[in-house]
């Protein structure tokens, strides 16, 4: 439903309580956004055309959407349709590559017969593979579930406990071993099968084309429908109806207490009985002076005038753009926090994290300057970026864990300097000598941490570009010695075999080499 906008890419947000089918399918994109990528990818050859529709998304912290799960962002509606100035995560064309050679394998399968009973019996093995495993699996979990029920029975003696922990101890270990002996035999049919299919391959001369359709950068809101909604009954189970997208701000302190004034002066009206017609009715109380003078309420209301006096004016009011990066910014950090130092998807949402500074320090900077707004008729092009002179500069990596270390060794420093004046033995010096020693091991931790920042620097470029030119060239010489596409992923390392087919049909590189592979017994 988006090949309609074309290929400029374009900002919308996603209703997901319009999604058809189960909720589940579409619970990890709520209050999320990301990038989506629709491309038709088209294979002729001499005997047959096939052509088929590629969508590959991503979240906006860096982790990559399962293309099976990417469909049903296609298959809910949407609104607030916008013209998009933001630049598109390198990992989507990383994605979309390794599709293409997924695509490429299915087209494979479709038009050899041979290859799609190779592709049959290889998962006739896994299922087999997978049945023994599940029922050994289960037989270990019920021997342990007994045994554990009868460690927790009043009549079992310390001796026979100590015995049964020990064999369960024993089962628990010959659980994780049949696991991972199933990881192992899995991986080795699915190598097997690999290397026979690329020498099954057809080396006919075909044609690949892959256009893109759209660029779509999505938003989508909370899947909770509200209490009141009414449900809908249609094609045998209950829809919620749609939900509009509304913010309700906090109300201040000042209508609060003034809501609160109103209901205490109408109760107070209410709680009074209606006097007789020859007495008069007393006149209401006023303001707070029916309340107790030592009572908080009274306080609050008597001063809550000088307050609002008082009160500094409010502040400015923050744009769309400024707390949507805020609140990105926020999250990134906590998902930073989480993953380990040093690895891919960590510098990955490092870089997009310091991205996301860039822009919100940019907007900070020059509050009063508003995006130009494209006209409908005539669509303004995005501008021009900064020179890099006028461009943040931003500190190294690294910089602040050796700010950090430096003030530390300042203070170690320090220490050592007062405790020259203690006497050897005495109270002062043992406190003095603890806190150098707390102070030298948070300075080791913090060599550490510099040390495998500084090797995860050196793979910082080869992230940012997977395909770099020396990769590129060993590709292309180890596809042309007739090296499988497995192997060559192995050879390089940090991408997968379909990316490599992917990336051998971009650059053009003939599928019809040598058949060496024919003759390989598969190990």
């Amino acid at each position: 439903m988006f090949a309609e906008l074309g290929q400029a890419p374009k900002s919308l947000k996603l209703d997901l309580s319009t999604y058809e089918d189960s909720w589940t399918h579409v619970a990890a994109f709520r209050r999320e956004a990301g990038w989506l990528l629709m491309a038709q990818a088209t294979i002729q050859s001499e005997h047959d055309l096939i052509t088929d529709r590629l969508v590959v998304a991503c979240f906006d912290h860096g982790e990559a959407i399962p293309s099976w799960r990417a469909v049903h962002l296609t298959q809910c509606h949407w609104h607030g349709l916008e013209e998009c100035w933001d630049q598109p995560p390198e990992l989507l064309d990383d994605l979309l590559c390794e599709e293409e050679g997924a695509f490429y394998l299915r087209w494979q399968r479709e038009t050899n017969a041979e290859l799609a009973a190779l592709h049959e019996r290889m998962q006739r093995q896994l299922e087999i593979l997978e049945a023994r495993n599940r029922a050994h699996s289960r037989r270990l979990d019920r021997q342990i579930a007994e045994l554990r029920q009868r460690r927790r029975s009043a009549d079992a003696s310390p001796d026979a406990r100590n015995a049964l922990s020990a064999i369960i101890r024993d089962l628990e270990a010959e659980l994780d071993e049949a696991a991972a002996d199933y990881m192992v035999r899995r991986r080795r049919i699915l190598q097997r099968a690999e290397v026979a299919e690329e020498a099954m391959w057809l080396r006919d001369d075909i044609l690949f084309e892959v256009e893109p359709l759209c660029l779509i950068r999505w938003q989508a809101g909370d899947l909770r429908a509200d209490n009141h909604t009414q449900r809908i009954w249609r094609g045998g189970r209950y829809f919620s109806q749609p939900r509009a997208f509304a913010e309700v701000e906090p109300e201040s302190e000042a209508a609060v207490l003034a809501k609160l004034q109103t209901a205490l002066e109408q109760k107070a009206k209410q709680a009074r009985p209606d006097a007789s017609a020859a007495d008069p009715a007393p006149p209401a109380p006023k303001g707070v002076d029916h309340l107790p003078k030592a009572s908080p309420i009274r306080q609050r209301l008597s001063l809550g005038t000088a307050e609002q006096r008082k009160a500094p004016p409010p502040p400015a009011l923050k744009s769309k753009e400024v707390i949507k990066l805020e609140r990105r910014i926020r999250s990134l950090n906590q998902m930073l926090a989480s993953l380990p130092p040093g690895s891919q998807r960590w510098s990955r949402t490092r870089r997009f994290l310091e991205q996301n500074e860039r822009q919100l320090a940019a907007l900070e900077k020059s509050p009063g300057k508003d995006k130009p707004q494209p006209s409908p008729h005539s669509p303004t092009p995005p501008a021009p970026p900064a020179p890099a002179e006028q461009q943040l500069a931003l500190p190294e990596f690294g910089e602040d864990l050796q700010a950090e270390r430096a003030k530390l060794l300042a203070e170690l420093k320090a220490l050592e300097i007062r405790g020259q004046k203690f006497l050897p033995g005495s109270p002062k010096t043992k406190a003095n000598l603890a806190a150098r020693g707390d102070l030298e091991c948070r300075i080791a931790a913090l060599d550490r941490q510099l040390a495998n920042a500084t090797k995860a620097d050196f793979s910082v470029i080869a992230e940012d570009n997977p395909w770099t030119p020396e990769r590129v060239a060993l590709l292309t010489a180890m596809w042309s010695d007739g090296q499988s596409a497995n192997a060559i992923a192995a050879a390089l390392g940090g991408t997968s075999r379909n990316a490599v087919i992917g990336k051998a049909k971009r650059l053009g590189l003939p599928f019809n080499y040598g058949k060496q592979q024919d003759t390989e017994e598969p190990a």
